[in-house]
């Protein structure tokens, strides 16, 4: 028989499961949070592998041509590749 222990028992599950989440979400957001503190060496890893993986398929990374005025994407200048994807893609992702 449905009733109200089992409307009980259903919100303090619900209640549970909303702390469990809570705190997962603290927890991806301080992994992030510390990827961002030290987003040089962090890149650095990924960077250097997204560059094995393009070796591997015979290709290498490059930047966009670069113009005086960028509507549609951001333009943040940039010496190198490894510079351009840092400062244009993850420092804003780590950023939002």
């Amino acid at each position: 028989m449905i009733g109200k222990n089992s409307s009980a028992t259903e919100c303090l599950f619900q209640g549970c499961m909303y702390e469990v989440c809570s705190l997962q979400v603290e927890d991806v957001k301080q992994v992030y949070q510390s990827v961002r503190s030290d987003v040089d060496t962090s890149f650095s890893v990924i960077y250097n592998h997204a560059v094995r993986v393009a070796e591997a398929v015979g290709t290498e990374p490059m930047m966009p041509r670069l113009v005086g005025r960028q509507q549609h994407r951001s333009n943040v200048p940039a010496v190198s590749v490894r510079e351009y994807y840092q400062r244009n893609l993850a420092i804003p992702l780590l950023d939002t």
